[in-house]
Protein backbone atom coordinates (compact mmCIF):
# COMPACT_ATOMS: atom_id res chain seq x y z
CA UNK A 1 0.00 0.00 0.00
CA UNK A 2 1.92 3.10 -1.25
CA UNK A 3 0.15 6.36 1.52
CA UNK A 4 0.06 9.49 -0.44
CA UNK A 5 -0.90 11.50 2.98
CA UNK A 6 -2.26 11.04 6.23
CA UNK A 7 -5.55 11.02 4.59
CA UNK A 8 -7.83 12.01 7.92
CA UNK A 9 -5.16 14.85 8.54
CA UNK A 10 -5.27 16.36 5.08
CA UNK A 11 -9.26 16.42 4.91
CA UNK A 12 -9.07 17.94 8.45
CA UNK A 13 -7.27 20.64 7.25
CA UNK A 14 -9.23 21.52 4.01
CA UNK A 15 -12.32 21.23 6.42
CA UNK A 16 -10.52 23.84 8.45
CA UNK A 17 -9.52 26.42 5.82
CA UNK A 18 -12.83 25.54 3.57
CA UNK A 19 -15.72 28.45 3.89
CA UNK A 20 -18.00 27.15 1.99
CA UNK A 21 -20.56 25.13 4.94
CA UNK A 22 -21.45 22.31 2.39
CA UNK A 23 -17.81 21.80 1.57
CA UNK A 24 -16.66 22.21 5.58
CA UNK A 25 -19.81 19.42 6.32
CA UNK A 26 -18.32 17.73 3.56
CA UNK A 27 -14.46 17.80 4.56
CA UNK A 28 -15.18 16.97 7.90
CA UNK A 29 -17.45 13.88 7.02
CA UNK A 30 -14.29 12.25 5.33
CA UNK A 31 -11.73 12.90 7.57
CA UNK A 32 -13.84 10.97 9.85
CA UNK A 33 -14.68 8.52 7.79
CA UNK A 34 -10.78 7.99 6.59
CA UNK A 35 -9.86 7.56 10.31
CA UNK A 36 -12.09 5.07 10.57
CA UNK A 37 -11.17 3.35 7.85
CA UNK A 38 -7.55 3.01 8.70
CA UNK A 39 -7.60 0.28 10.67
CA UNK A 40 -7.83 -2.03 7.18
CA UNK A 41 -4.30 -1.02 6.75
CA UNK A 42 -3.42 -3.60 9.13
CA UNK A 43 -4.38 -6.13 6.55
CA UNK A 44 -1.58 -4.71 4.73
CA UNK A 45 2.04 -6.45 3.59
CA UNK A 46 3.87 -3.31 3.61
CA UNK A 47 2.90 0.26 3.95
CA UNK A 48 5.14 2.95 1.71
CA UNK A 49 4.64 5.93 3.06
CA UNK A 50 6.44 9.76 1.49
CA UNK A 51 7.82 11.70 4.57
CA UNK A 52 9.08 10.54 7.81
CA UNK A 53 5.97 11.93 9.58
CA UNK A 54 4.24 10.07 7.84
CA UNK A 55 6.21 6.67 7.85
CA UNK A 56 6.33 7.17 11.70
CA UNK A 57 2.72 7.57 11.84
CA UNK A 58 1.76 4.32 10.02
CA UNK A 59 4.14 2.30 11.55
CA UNK A 60 1.77 2.53 14.60
CA UNK A 61 -0.77 0.88 12.81
CA UNK A 62 1.54 -1.47 10.88
CA UNK A 63 5.15 -2.03 11.52
CA UNK A 64 6.00 -2.93 7.97
CA UNK A 65 6.09 0.11 6.90
CA UNK A 66 8.88 1.90 5.12
CA UNK A 67 9.99 5.30 3.59
CA UNK A 68 10.44 6.04 -0.31
CA UNK A 69 10.01 10.13 -1.18
CA UNK A 70 7.65 10.56 -3.89
CA UNK A 71 8.45 10.49 -7.39
CA UNK A 72 8.87 12.98 -10.04
CA UNK A 73 8.83 13.46 -13.74
CA UNK A 74 12.59 14.85 -13.57
CA UNK A 75 16.27 13.49 -14.48
CA UNK A 76 18.22 16.57 -13.47
CA UNK A 77 18.05 20.06 -12.24
CA UNK A 78 17.40 22.02 -15.22
CA UNK A 79 17.39 25.91 -14.30
CA UNK A 80 17.74 28.63 -16.98
CA UNK A 81 19.70 31.69 -16.43
CA UNK A 82 17.74 34.22 -18.21
CA UNK A 83 14.80 34.67 -15.86
CA UNK A 84 11.70 37.20 -16.32
CA UNK A 85 11.21 39.76 -14.05
CA UNK A 86 7.73 38.17 -12.02
CA UNK A 87 7.30 36.25 -9.25
CA UNK A 88 4.94 33.33 -9.08
CA UNK A 89 2.26 31.35 -7.25
CA UNK A 90 0.35 28.38 -8.58
CA UNK A 91 -1.87 26.07 -7.91
CA UNK A 92 -4.90 23.76 -8.05
CA UNK A 93 -7.02 27.07 -7.49
CA UNK A 94 -9.82 25.04 -6.50
CA UNK A 95 -7.99 23.72 -3.57
CA UNK A 96 -9.49 25.80 -0.35
CA UNK A 97 -6.01 26.04 0.79
CA UNK A 98 -4.31 27.24 -2.11
CA UNK A 99 -7.09 29.72 -2.53
CA UNK A 100 -6.99 31.00 0.99
CA UNK A 101 -2.74 31.21 0.43
CA UNK A 102 -3.13 33.68 -2.74
CA UNK A 103 -5.84 35.60 -0.66
CA UNK A 104 -3.63 35.82 1.94
CA UNK A 105 -0.70 37.08 -0.41
CA UNK A 106 -2.49 39.47 -2.77
CA UNK A 107 -3.92 41.31 0.71
CA UNK A 108 -0.78 40.71 2.67
CA UNK A 109 2.17 40.52 0.41
CA UNK A 110 1.54 41.47 -3.27
CA UNK A 111 -0.20 45.03 -2.30
CA UNK A 112 2.71 46.24 0.08
CA UNK A 113 5.46 45.50 -2.96
CA UNK A 114 5.89 46.80 -6.50
CA UNK A 115 7.18 43.79 -7.85
CA UNK A 116 4.96 41.81 -10.63
CA UNK A 117 3.45 38.98 -9.26
CA UNK A 118 1.62 36.11 -10.90
CA UNK A 119 -0.62 33.60 -9.64
CA UNK A 120 -1.72 30.35 -11.88
CA UNK A 121 -3.79 27.49 -11.41
CA UNK A 122 -7.12 25.73 -12.46
CA UNK A 123 -10.62 27.26 -11.81
CA UNK A 124 -9.97 30.87 -10.07
CA UNK A 125 -12.71 31.98 -8.62
CA UNK A 126 -14.29 35.36 -9.07
CA UNK A 127 -13.47 36.45 -5.65
CA UNK A 128 -9.34 35.72 -6.69
CA UNK A 129 -9.93 36.76 -9.64
CA UNK A 130 -11.66 40.48 -8.36
CA UNK A 131 -9.53 40.53 -6.46
CA UNK A 132 -6.68 40.53 -8.25
CA UNK A 133 -8.17 43.34 -10.50
CA UNK A 134 -7.60 45.73 -7.88
CA UNK A 135 -3.89 45.65 -8.09
CA UNK A 136 -1.61 46.69 -11.03
CA UNK A 137 1.10 44.27 -10.28
CA UNK A 138 -0.46 41.14 -9.99
CA UNK A 139 -1.58 38.90 -12.81
CA UNK A 140 -3.90 35.92 -12.69
CA UNK A 141 -3.28 32.99 -15.15
CA UNK A 142 -6.36 30.49 -15.67
CA UNK A 143 -5.67 27.05 -16.41
CA UNK A 144 -2.17 27.29 -17.75
CA UNK A 145 -1.36 23.72 -19.95
CA UNK A 146 1.08 21.46 -18.52
CA UNK A 147 3.77 23.49 -20.72
CA UNK A 148 2.87 27.23 -19.82
CA UNK A 149 2.95 26.25 -16.02
CA UNK A 150 6.73 24.90 -16.71
CA UNK A 151 7.61 27.98 -18.58
CA UNK A 152 6.16 29.73 -16.19
CA UNK A 153 7.90 28.14 -12.88
CA UNK A 154 11.16 28.20 -15.00
CA UNK A 155 11.43 31.49 -15.91
CA UNK A 156 10.02 33.35 -12.81
CA UNK A 157 12.63 35.30 -10.88
CA UNK A 158 11.48 33.59 -7.69
CA UNK A 159 8.85 30.66 -6.98
CA UNK A 160 6.61 31.62 -3.69
CA UNK A 161 5.10 28.65 -2.11
CA UNK A 162 2.89 28.98 0.70
CA UNK A 163 0.69 26.65 2.94
CA UNK A 164 -1.70 26.58 5.88
CA UNK A 165 -1.57 22.98 5.85
CA UNK A 166 1.32 20.50 7.23
CA UNK A 167 0.44 17.74 5.57
CA UNK A 168 2.70 15.22 3.08
CA UNK A 169 4.89 16.37 0.30
CA UNK A 170 4.38 19.03 -2.02
CA UNK A 171 5.05 17.94 -5.02
CA UNK A 172 5.30 21.61 -6.69
CA UNK A 173 8.25 22.38 -4.29
CA UNK A 174 9.83 19.56 -5.78
CA UNK A 175 8.50 20.87 -9.57
CA UNK A 176 10.08 24.32 -7.99
CA UNK A 177 13.58 23.16 -7.29
CA UNK A 178 13.96 21.12 -10.19
CA UNK A 179 13.31 23.84 -12.64
CA UNK A 180 13.22 26.90 -11.24
CA UNK A 181 15.29 29.76 -9.70
CA UNK A 182 15.40 31.06 -6.17
CA UNK A 183 12.31 29.54 -4.21
CA UNK A 184 10.77 31.02 -0.82
CA UNK A 185 8.65 28.79 1.04
CA UNK A 186 6.79 28.84 4.54
CA UNK A 187 7.80 25.99 7.14
CA UNK A 188 4.37 24.07 6.25
CA UNK A 189 5.40 23.97 2.83
CA UNK A 190 9.28 22.33 3.29
CA UNK A 191 8.14 20.57 6.71
CA UNK A 192 9.51 16.64 6.51
CA UNK A 193 10.95 17.24 3.12
CA UNK A 194 14.05 17.34 3.80
CA UNK A 195 14.61 20.25 1.17
CA UNK A 196 14.50 23.49 3.92
CA UNK A 197 18.39 24.14 3.28
CA UNK A 198 17.62 24.39 -0.62
CA UNK A 199 14.43 27.18 -0.34
CA UNK A 200 14.64 30.37 1.40
CA UNK A 201 12.31 29.11 4.95
CA UNK A 202 9.81 32.60 5.87
CA UNK A 203 6.75 32.55 7.70
CA UNK A 204 6.13 35.88 8.95
CA UNK A 205 4.78 38.87 6.41
CA UNK A 206 7.86 40.67 7.28
CA UNK A 207 10.43 37.82 6.59
CA UNK A 208 8.56 36.64 3.29
CA UNK A 209 8.83 40.74 2.11
CA UNK A 210 12.19 40.93 3.00
CA UNK A 211 13.25 37.41 1.32
CA UNK A 212 11.02 38.83 -2.24
CA UNK A 213 13.66 42.10 -1.43
CA UNK A 214 16.73 40.39 -1.17
CA UNK A 215 16.19 37.31 -3.82
CA UNK A 216 14.75 39.29 -6.58
CA UNK A 217 17.81 40.87 -8.24
CA UNK A 218 20.43 38.26 -6.84
CA UNK A 219 21.94 35.89 -9.82
CA UNK A 220 21.00 32.39 -9.24
CA UNK A 221 24.62 31.13 -9.42
CA UNK A 222 26.17 27.60 -10.34
CA UNK A 223 26.90 26.68 -6.38
CA UNK A 224 23.37 26.94 -5.91
CA UNK A 225 22.56 24.37 -8.69
CA UNK A 226 25.47 22.03 -7.35
CA UNK A 227 23.42 22.49 -4.24
CA UNK A 228 20.45 21.28 -5.41
CA UNK A 229 21.63 18.80 -7.41
CA UNK A 230 23.35 16.89 -4.86
CA UNK A 231 20.23 17.10 -1.93
CA UNK A 232 17.73 15.97 -4.74
CA UNK A 233 19.87 13.39 -6.17
CA UNK A 234 20.31 11.63 -2.28
CA UNK A 235 16.84 12.47 -1.29
CA UNK A 236 14.44 12.03 -4.59
CA UNK A 237 16.51 10.23 -7.32
CA UNK A 238 13.87 7.88 -9.43
CA UNK A 239 16.53 5.75 -9.86
CA UNK A 240 17.17 4.89 -6.81
CA UNK A 241 13.76 4.75 -5.21
CA UNK A 242 12.41 2.56 -7.57
CA UNK A 243 15.03 0.03 -6.86
CA UNK A 244 13.64 0.58 -3.22
CA UNK A 245 10.71 -0.50 -4.13
CA UNK A 246 11.36 -3.26 -6.37
CA UNK A 247 13.29 -4.69 -3.52
CA UNK A 248 10.24 -4.37 -1.31
CA UNK A 249 8.16 -5.92 -3.98
CA UNK A 250 10.27 -8.94 -4.80
CA UNK A 251 10.54 -9.22 -0.45
CA UNK A 252 7.23 -9.91 -0.34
Amino acid sequence: MRTHNIEHEYYSGLYKSEKNILKKIYFNSESKKLKKYESVLTNATQLVALTEKDCLYFKKINSNSSLIPAFHPFSKVEVRSNKDDYILFHGDLTVSDNIKSAIFLVKNIFSDLGFKFIIAGKNPSSKLINLVNGYNNVQIISNPSDIEIKNLISKAKINLLYSFQNTGIKLKLLYCLYVGGYCIANSKVVSNSGLNSLCKVADSESEIKKSISELFYKKFTVIEIEKREKILANLYDNKKNILKFCNILFKN
